[in-house]
């Protein structure tokens, strides 16, 4: 996926942070999303270590204005959005998950079509793979 951009939810710590190093492998750009601004930062450090492009975004998915701000902040950035890799709130916190099961029930994936309507009308390039 060379020269493209690519949104990746949930990458302060773990799998997001995990995905979104590798992914910093094959991505010219990757607009990174997490609440944790401090945490957000040590994985953009990493992403441009694997020479990509990082754009922080820090705020709550949970919020149901926040997509539309990833969505408008990314294409600021990079002018398009080429793939998504939802991975915020896929795995509960303890201390967040009443938080955690209402997002995954009812807000997280309208926030989520939100951004993917950014570029619907690309067509599909297929499953990205290691």
């Amino acid at each position: 996926m060379s020269k493209s951009v690519a949104v990746v939810t949930g990458t302060s710590q773990g799998m997001g942070r995990s995905t979104a190093i590798r992914l910093a492998r094959d991505s010219s750009s990757i607009a990174l999303v997490a609440r944790n601004r401090t945490h957000l930062e040590e994985t953009a450090a990493k992403v441009r270590e694997e020479g990509a492009e990082a754009l922080v975004i820090d705020l709550d998915l949970s919020d149901r204005a926040a997509a539309a701000t990833v969505v408008g902040q990314t294409r600021d950035a990079f002018k398009r959005i080429d793939a998504l890799v939802n991975i915020a709130g896929a795995v509960s916190q303890i201390d967040k998950f009443p938080q955690q099961a209402e997002i995954g029930r009812y807000g997280q994936p309208e926030e989520i079509a939100e951004l993917m309507a950014s570029w619907s009308h690309r067509r599909p390039a297929g499953n990205v793979s290691p």
